[in-house]
């Protein structure tokens, strides 16, 4: 059986700062790898942040995550995306498509060759890689992994955009039975007001 070349997107994707964050995202991509019924360089966007100080905490460590870095004899790039607080959750899918467009058509330029893209955790994620398939002509698969799916839907923007999400994916998949038997996400009538359109 042929290899599939996959793109892993994930911002819940462990790094040399933070070696458990989104472990379980590593550990699936690992066994899926080992069984050589696929290939992945993974794109795992950090946000941008100014200083490594220490005071700075948790934020500090965004700034020492490496551009590139291997583990477990896998690629994985760390392009940087800015975070707005207040604001964020509603503009966040924007903001992480812009900010990784760029490193992904670089490395397609550098003659990187992708099959699809696997993409984890369906807000903001999800939504920013079903763009990014849109743009770059690749079929997307999401993965759903908790709040994203029966919490983050709550709010009018993320629902219009996850409803999208789901609509534009080529495959979806949940971890557990209890997320893939959740109600898809039903407007309000305050989203009457229509949908966001797809960025340019």
């Amino acid at each position: 059986m042929e290899t599939i070349r996959l793109l892993t997107f994930s911002t819940l994707y462990p790094n040399d700062m933070r070696p458990n964050h989104g472990i379980f995202v590593e550990n699936r991509l690992r066994q899926l790898v080992a069984s050589g019924r696929a290939d992945s360089t993974v794109v795992a966007p950090v946000p941008w942040f100014p200083s490594r100080s220490a005071r700075f905490g948790e934020w500090a460590l965004n700034a020492g995550t490496p551009a590139t870095e291997r583990r477990h004899d896998i690629v994985v790039h760390h392009p940087r995306y800015p975070v707005i607080p207040r604001f964020g959750m509603s503009i966040a899918p924007y903001l992480l498509y812009r900010a990784t467009l760029p490193a992904l058509r670089r490395l397609l330029r550098s003659g990187q060759q992708f099959d699809a893209i696997d993409a984890h955790y369906v807000y903001p994620d999800g939504v920013a890689a079903v763009w990014l398939g849109r743009r770059l002509g690749l079929p997307v698969v999401v993965t759903a992994r908790g709040t994203d799916i029966n919490l983050i839907p709550r709010f009018a923007i993320p629902r219009a955009l996850i409803r999208q999400t789901i609509a534009g994916a080529a495959a979806l998949i949940a971890v557990s039975a209890a997320l893939k038997l959740q109600p898809s996400p039903s407007p309000r009538r305050r989203d009457a007001s229509g949908r966001p359109s797809r960025p340019r």
